[in-house]
C-alpha cells in the first residue's frame, strides 16, 4: 500500500477551482479539522457577490495535490447557494487549475465531436436510402 504524501494547507492559503460558470474560482483557508489520520479544511469562496461568502469542507485526494469537496459549511435553507460551486477538484496553484478545466473542456468537445460524427454518418445513410427509393419511383 502506497503511503499517502499529505498536504498540509494552513489558514490564509489560497485554492482554486474552475466553476461551471468558466470562471476561476479562489478559496481561502480558513479553518483546520485535524482528525490525525485525516485533515477536512474549511475554504471560504472569494468569489461570492449577492450573499455572504461561502464556506465549503474539502479534504486532500489520494496523493495528488488536488483537494475533493466534502459538503457546505454555511449553507442557507431559505437562500441555497451551494450549486454556484463546483464538485470538482481544487487545486493548489491557479495553473493546475487552469490545466485541469481545459482537459475537461477538450474532453467534452471531442466527445461532441464524436456524437456530431455519429449523426451526420446516420444522415448520410438515411439520404443514400432516400435516393434510392426515389429511383425505384421513377
Amino acid at each position: 500500500m502506497k503511503k499517502v504524501n499529505i498536504v498540509k494547507l494552513q489558514i490564509n492559503d489560497v485554492l482554486y477551482n474552475f466553476n461551471t460558470t468558466k470562471k476561476i474560482f479562489t478559496y481561502i483557508v480558513r479553518g483546520i479539522r485535524d482528525y490525525g489520520d485525516s485533515i477536512l479544511y474549511e475554504i471560504e469562496c472569494q468569489e461570492c457577490l449577492n450573499h455572504d461568502n461561502c464556506r465549503l469542507l474539502v479534504s486532500q485526494y489520494d496523493n495528488d495535490k488536488r483537494f475533493k469537496y466534502v459538503s457546505m459549511i454555511n449553507e442557507d435553507e431559505d437562500d441555497e447557494q451551494y450549486y454556484w460551486h463546483s464538485l470538482d477538484d481544487f487545486f493548489i496553484s491557479k495553473n493546475d487549475c487552469e490545466k485541469a478545466a481545459y482537459q475537461k473542456i477538450k474532453k467534452y468537445k471531442e466527445t461532441e465531436i464524436e456524437e456530431l460524427k455519429t449523426k451526420l454518418k446516420s444522415a448520410q445513410e438515411n439520404l443514400i436510402e432516400l435516393k434510392l427509393l426515389i429511383d425505384g419511383c421513377v
